[in-house]
């Protein structure tokens, strides 16, 4: 090989080369952001999920004890935007009554609970607030499968995007939103 040859196939990358490698990592990196999105919300759907299943519990026991069950004011008092938190109110009374603690001092949902007279909430959820373009399902009833003449609860976790429902019918949480 003469110096000259080897100066020719040494000169590195093309420009297109470099444009393919570019466009290549670019890919990967947006595959790799909406799988991490969707796998934050999903950890965020589970907590929610996770601490209504406390209030179910807390709801229950406290019916047993005293033969009704406890509504409760939404807590945080102030609507949540997805992926942000609010600081929980552990002094709210209706809470404390309940024993009912997220057990961290800043959630990203806000809870409610009431309760049912049959599929009648006697203590009705507050109007959802949610982004623009999001709603509550038509006919949402909060109460729905406690039968008629039964005393029952409801509970909800909500934040802009999302609002998730369960009720003393039922032992999981339903998605009550639609776009």
């Amino acid at each position: 090989m003469t110096p000259s040859t080897l100066r020719r196939n040494n000169r590195g990358f093309t420009l297109t080369e470099m444009m393919i490698v570019v466009v290549i990592i670019g890919i990967l990196a947006a595959i790799a952001v909406a799988s991490y999105a969707k796998y934050t919300d999903n950890a965020r759907q589970s907590q929610a999920e996770a601490f209504l299943a406390i209030i179910r519990g807390k709801q229950e026991t406290y019916g047993s004890r005293y033969g009704r069950f406890l509504a409760a004011p939404p807590n945080p008092p102030e609507n949540i935007q997805s992926g942000a938190k609010a600081n929980w109110d552990p002094a709210n009374a209706r809470w404390l009554a309940l024993g009912a603690d997220p057990k961290t001092p800043a959630v990203g949902w806000q809870y409610t609970t009431g309760r049912c007279d049959g599929e009648t909430a006697t203590d009705p959820p507050p109007a959802f607030a949610f982004r623009a373009g999001i709603t509550a399902q038509a006919g949402l009833n909060v109460c729905s499968g406690v039968g008629v003449g039964e005393i029952g609860w409801w509970a909800t976790a909500q934040h802009d995007e999302m609002l998730l429902v369960t009720n003393s019918a039922r032992t999981d949480a339903w998605i009550g939103i639609s776009e």
